[in-house]
């Protein structure tokens, strides 16, 4: 996977935020092949599923479908990784 830099805010995301720190978010899980939707910056179901589907497949982090620290920093490590 070519390395790829998203930055990511510090703030917690969940199912009904909006703007640019979820476009962010969906442009990386899309990266990550996790079908999201599109890029709307519209934190809506689809994105909240792709995003479950992320933490489901890295063990140490719960299941939630919010964007908290543990999976912003497990993220951006996936992203950034060779």
């Amino acid at each position: 996977m070519p390395t790829t830099k998203i930055s990511f805010s510090k703030k917690i995301l969940k199912r009904g935020d909006t703007g640019e720190d979820v476009v962010n978010l969906q442009d990386a899980l899309k990266i990550l092949d996790f079908d999201c939707g599109t890029s709307d910056g519209k934190f809506g179901p689809m994105t909240e599923r792709a995003l479950k589907e992320f933490q489901a497949t890295n063990m140490d982090l719960a299941v939630t479908g919010i964007f908290d620290k543990d999976s912003r920093e497990n993220m951006a490590n996936v992203l950034n990784s060779d």
